[in-house]
Parts: structure tokens; sequence; C-alpha cells
């Protein structure tokens, strides 16, 4: 079960998508003689990635999504990365550095697919409704944001959303009611 030192049980937690990743690599690693340390060296290099894929979407999503030009793009990493609780996160062994870069990942292809106004089939379609759900089962608050997300693709559209985009959130509901379902049926959560 799910422990942070043997012996020491957890009672819950908050992140079932990092829980899932981290277990996953515990699984890979086990063979390596004190693997538990391996395990903490991997998370923090995924945590390193994670924070380097953060700055490449924020200069993306301030170049494309906002127009600015590729001085003020830059500004806007060096604004990123100088936060201390970002450079924090993305050097420990938590979940919140992987979970902003898919956050981030998500609003950028979002605002990107919103802005074109392009028809949203095929991989696009898959791309995004992969993204929502694994954004959704990340943390414990990331359906919170996905729904304002939701909303302010509402707001944005004004009440004529496309079909594609009509279609990405019903299956979305769709999926994340099975794995709330599933989650209350297996764990005896609501969460």
């Amino acid at each position: 079960g799910l422990v942070y030192n043997e012996g020491e049980r957890v009672e819950g937690y908050s992140n079932f998508g990092f829980v899932v990743l981290v277990g996953l690599l515990g699984r890979l690693i086990r063979i390596i003689p004190e693997h538990r340390y391996f395990l903490i060296l991997a998370i923090k290099l995924i945590n390193i990635l994670a924070g380097g894929l953060t700055l490449y979407l924020s200069y993306l999503f301030s170049r494309k999504i906002l127009n600015r030009d590729p001085v003020a793009s830059w500004l806007t990493v060096f604004l990123v990365a100088a936060n201390g609780a970002f450079v924090i996160h993305t050097a420990c062994p938590m979940e919140t550095a992987t979970y902003g870069a898919i956050l981030m990942g998500t609003a950028y292809s979002l605002a990107l697919n919103a802005k074109t106004g392009k028809p949203l089939e095929g991989r696009r379609f898959l791309g995004l409704l992969g993204l929502l759900t694994l954004l959704s089962v990340w943390r414990i608050d990331a359906p919170v944001l996905v729904g304002a997300m939701g909303l302010g693709i509402l707001i944005h559209f004004r009440g004529q959303l496309p079909r594609a985009w009509q279609k990405l959130g019903l299956t979305w509901l769709a999926l994340y009611t099975g794995y709330t379902v599933f989650r209350i049926l297996y764990f005896g959560d609501i969460v």
C-alpha cells in the first residue's frame, strides 16, 4: 500500500496521477539496491524537466496567444523562472511541478485551438481530451481549474460553441464521471 516510509501508512493523498506515476517508477527501479534514493532522484529529474516545459510553454503562450514580441515573451519566461515557489517546487520531489506543466500545456492548447478557430478533429481532439483528463486526475483541485477553463471557453464563444467543442466537453464529462464513480467504488471517497 501507500507508505511514506516502510511501516508508516498514508491515510490519503490529493494527487492521484502523481501517486500512480511514482508507483510505476518505483516498480521499474525496484531491482536497483537502495532504489528509494534513485526514485527520489528520478522524480526530481522529472520535475526539473516539467519546470523547463512550463517555461517553454510560458514563452509560447506569451508569443502566440498574447501576441507579444520575442523580448516580452522572454521577459515572461524570466518572470516565471524568478518566482521562488516555482523554483522550490521544480527542485522538490512533489507533484506541483508536473501539475504546473500539465496545467500550462492544457491552457496553451485550449487557447491555441480556440484562437485558430480550426475544426477540432482527430489528433487535436484526442490530444485536448487527453490533457484535460490527465490534468483532472493529477491533483484534487484540477477539476475546478478545468471547469474554469470551460467557463472561459463558453464566455469566449458567447453561447455559440462549435459542435467539436461541445463534443470535447461532453466526452471529457463522461470520462471524468466514470473516473469519479471508480474512485467512489474502489477507494470509498468522492474526490
